[in-house]
């Protein structure tokens, strides 16, 4: 029986440290697989390692891929989502794989016939990105779990801290967050607060920092670029007072010059390279949840 991957709120501690396990034990000895169904890829919004990495996965694992766009679909002329969804179960598929900017996940969730996995729902999910931070802080044997680990930047338009606020504490990490009042998420007073990076930096176990979604900025949110740079941009001077063992996060792509300059961008604490490794085996493991294969 298929299952949905759009979220967290199903998942115990016990399956999200097995999920995560999973991951780290395929990206280091990744088996090729023949599952024989059919997955559709649907991006409605621009991906590159998403979308590429989802793709690989599937080759991988076996699957009969689709590839369509909402420019592509009879979406285009008019039909409803129920009527979409509904025929691609009648047309034998198996799962599908969305990125989409709609914000509504019920209109998803209360769909049961065919698993559907988030590969990034407007600014409120992105559970495959979880997945892949938390690999890769998970397989850094000096991570210290008795400081939070920090998300730093748009907090407030971004789908990975939305997702990662659900899984992180699932695994025993305390959430920390560090952005601009313009940019702090709901319930904010809930998680350790940083006034500026440089806190941040002194006394978190990592960061994770954040694009800018200036897609995704109101102009009524009133964002004030020189404030975010001085106090949250993470460049050449502060990045070289952290420790040597801070480890730093990206989920890409970089706005160089806002969150982050050229220098911090190419330093050896980024981890950037490092989560893109774990990639491919983080929407494997989404799609075998999905398919309920683990």
């Amino acid at each position: 029986m298929t299952k949905h991957l759009i979220d967290f709120k199903d998942i115990d501690n016990s399956e999200a440290k097995k999920l995560i396990h999973f991951v780290i034990e395929d990206m280091q000895n990744p088996i090729n697989e023949n599952l024989s169904k059919t997955v559709v890829m649907k991006f409605d919004e621009p991906s590159t390692r998403t979308k590429v990495s989802f793709s690989t996965a599937s080759n991988k694992l076996g699957l009969y891929q689709i590839d369509l766009t909402k420019e592509s679909t009879s979406a285009k002329k008019g039909e409803s989502l129920k009527d979409e969804l509904t025929t691609l179960v009648d047309l034998g598929v198996d799962l599908l794989v969305l990125r989409t900017s709609s914000d509504d996940k019920k209109l998803y969730e209360n769909f049961e016939e065919i698993g559907i996995i988030s590969a990034g729902f407007g600014k409120v999910s992105h559970p495959t990105q979880t997945f892949v931070d938390l690999s890769t802080i998970i397989s850094n044997s000096e991570f210290d779990y008795k400081k939070p680990f920090v998300f730093c930047g748009d907090l407030k338009h971004s789908r990975v801290f939305h997702s990662a606020i659900e899984l992180f504490p699932k695994l025993g990490i305390e959430i920390g967050i560090c952005a601009p009042e313009e940019f702090l998420p709901e319930n904010f007073n809930t998680y350790t607060i940083f006034e500026n990076i440089n806190e941040a930096i002194e006394k978190s176990s990592g960061l994770e920092i954040l694009r800018v979604q200036k897609e995704r900025i109101d102009s009524s949110e009133n964002f004030n670029l020189d404030n975010f740079i001085k106090n949250f941009q993470l460049n050449k001077e502060k990045i070289d007072k952290a420790s040597e063992r801070l480890m730093i996060l990206h989920p890409m792509p970089m706005n160089i010059g806002i969150e982050i300059d050229s220098y911090a961008a190419e330093n050896f604490r980024m981890q950037h390279r490092k989560q893109l490794s774990f990639g491919i085996s983080a929407r494997k493991i989404a799609l075998k949840y999905s398919l309920g294969l683990v």
